[in-house]
């Protein structure tokens, strides 16, 4: 199923707030850290979000939920291609990500495991880091390719 992914408007935040409370993922005050966020939309239903943190060049995947009602839509697989994708335009060279479960699909799309001490000073240097990658998470790093021409 394909979906309409865009930016978030502001009168969409509390249905983000909510899906992130309902998935079990920090939803206090999300939005302050977010550089980036888009949602995904089936038939105007609210169906997933992505949250893109921008560090001059580098890039934190800091959200990614999608609604149990299209849990079997591959609607992540959609929002982090498209969040890659912005990326890319943005000029980013790299992006980084946490997760638990989602490492294995991560890595189908091009993350690489990666050690703490591999990450750079903007990203394990933010305030809460401890909460974003605690003991035992995983730490993925996908290096994007610029978009030298289009001809």
């Amino acid at each position: 199923m394909r979906v309409l992914i865009r930016p978030a408007g502001r009168s969409e935040l509390e249905g983000v707030r909510e899906l992130l409370k309902s998935r079990g993922l920090p939803h206090e005050r999300f939005e302050k850290r977010l550089s980036h966020l888009f949602i995904a939309q089936s038939g105007g239903d609210l169906a997933g979000c992505v949250g893109l943190e921008d560090h001059g060049g580098i890039g934190l995947v800091r959200i990614l939920a999608v609604h149990p009602d299209y849990e079997d839509e591959e609607i992540d697989r959609q929002l982090i291609e498209h969040i890659i994708d912005y990326a890319r335009l943005s000029n980013m060279r790299e992006l980084y990500a946490f997760a638990d479960a989602l490492h294995p699909y991560l890595e189908e799309v091009g993350f690489k495991q990666i050690g703490p001490d591999q990450l750079p000073p903007q990203i394990r240097d933010l305030p809460d880091f401890d909460q974003l990658c605690p003991e035992g998470s995983v730490c993925l790093k996908l290096e994007i390719g610029r978009i030298s021409s289009l001809e």
